[in-house]
């Protein structure tokens, strides 16, 4: 692993997450939640028709490569699954040992998730850890898949503005202390979009802790965009509903290669 790129790493996240034992601990009931994506300088994430595309070069792939070591868990939509059957698993070059691989995690309603995807052959090799599949379609009428481990929360992921979602204890307890999300580009809008309410208020006033609590805060807490120095076109995929978005605020940049990654923090007005 290339030194810079660790350096990088570690100034954008809080101590906890290199070391349990170091820092103030997080707050309860609240992964430390990443967004990441590629993409292109006309804001595309694939080609046309949902191809695969290449943008991220050899310098910014280590940097998601030890992102993804990071991180307790790694989500993606099952669209990415069967356009693209990532593997999802750290690299850094080589193969990181299990212990310190990423827990897959599939969105995926219909429960479609293909039999032969990479992410179940790992599971089964022992390359990687068996993927949690997320997953609205009830247990008798769904073919279970192999070599994984399957939850429902659809209040959560059906959507996630839902008043009586309860994204932050959710998603603490079925993906740990860090969560790290890949896509595709319903999904990062959506996250991105999702907000939570901060309960973090133990030391403060009465009233300030109510006013506190009352805040909305951004589920995510930190956004990290690779943009490659290419032009896909009009037929290239980005996500075109109509959302709130929060602000991003920058706070560190960094060129790798021909790269320029940005990396933000989201923030409600």
């Amino acid at each position: 692993m290339d030194s810079e790129i660790d350096e990088f790493v570690r100034s954008l996240y809080p101590p906890h997450l290199f070391d349990p034992t170091s820092g103030p601990p997080p707050p309860a009931g609240k992964p430390f939640i990443t967004l990441t994506w590629a993409q292109s300088l006309d804001a595309k994430i694939s080609g046309a028709r949902n191809a695969q595309v290449t943008l991220s070069g050899p310098a910014s792939m280590q940097l998601t490569h030890r992102l993804r070591e990071l991180h307790d868990s790694i989500l993606v939509g099952v669209g990415t699954v069967v356009n693209d059957d990532p593997s999802l698993t750290a690299r850094i070059p080589a193969l990181v040992p299990l212990r310190s691989q990423p827990v897959p995690v599939i969105l995926d309603p219909g429960l479609t998730t293909p039999a032969d995807a990479k992410l179940l052959i790992n599971a089964r090799t022992g390359t990687g850890h068996p993927p949690v599949i997320c997953t609205t379609c009830p247990e008798p009428e769904c073919e279970t898949r192999p070599n994984s481990n399957r939850i429902s929360l659809p209040a959560l992921f059906n959507n996630l503005q839902h008043p009586d979602a309860n994204p932050d204890s959710v998603l603490a307890e079925s993906f740990g202390r860090s969560l790290m999300i890949e896509g595709g580009a319903a999904i990062l809008a959506s996250f991105l979009s999702a907000t939570s309410t901060n309960s973090d208020a133990d030391s403060e006033s009465s009233a300030a802790a109510a006013a506190t609590a009352a805040r909305v805060v951004p589920l995510v807490d930190l956004v990290v965009v690779t943009v490659a120095p290419v032009l896909i076109g009009p037929e290239g995929l980005s996500d075109r509903r109509r959302r709130r978005l929060p602000r991003l605020v920058p706070i560190a940049t960094k060129v790798l290669g021909n790269d320029t990654v940005f990396a933000c923090k989201p923030v409600w007005d």
